[in-house]
């Protein structure tokens, strides 16, 4: 060899897709509102009109689901013996 070593390489990746953008000029379109949407906003509606959304974090769905304890809601489920 001649003395040079080789300390590594960096693997060459493809870059992130851009962003979707949504037409310019768009405002909310609820009645009276004159609020300009961003053309990053897929939503037809600004922040104070879109419905609320809360999303579920972590565990189980709700509905019913038994959890970890054997209860549903705070009620002991009755089984048969």
């Amino acid at each position: 060899m001649s003395g040079s070593v080789a300390t590594g390489a960096t693997r060459v990746v493809r870059l992130p897709s851009r962003s979707r953008r949504y037409p310019e000029g768009r405002v909310c379109s609820h009645p009276g509102c004159l609020t300009r949407l961003s053309t990053y906003n897929r939503a037809s509606t600004c922040f104070l009109h879109s419905p609320m959304v809360a999303p579920r974090l972590r565990g189980r769905k709700s509905g019913g689901a038994e959890d970890r304890f054997g209860e549903v809601a705070g009620f002991e489920i009755l089984r048969r013996a």
